[in-house]
């Protein structure tokens, strides 16, 4: 699925699935770093030797719900 909304590629990441995010000059690919058979699949896509290194970015953010 292509999509530029947040929620569904939150919704993605959340469920297990891969998201690619695009970049300036190439895509970046995302999983979630708390489910582990999305850390799987990202290494099986990357045809990467488990042995390796992946690179984790985190992002916080802190939401405010208004009442």
């Amino acid at each position: 699925m292509i999509t530029s909304n947040i929620s569904n590629a939150v919704d993605a990441l959340n469920q297990g699935d891969l998201v690619a995010i695009p970049t300036e000059i190439v895509y970046s690919l995302a999983d979630s770093a708390f489910n582990e058979q999305a850390i799987h699949k990202t290494f099986q896509l990357k045809i990467k030797p488990k042995k390796k290194t992946n690179s984790i970015i985190s992002i916080c953010f802190k939401i405010y719900w208004a009442t």
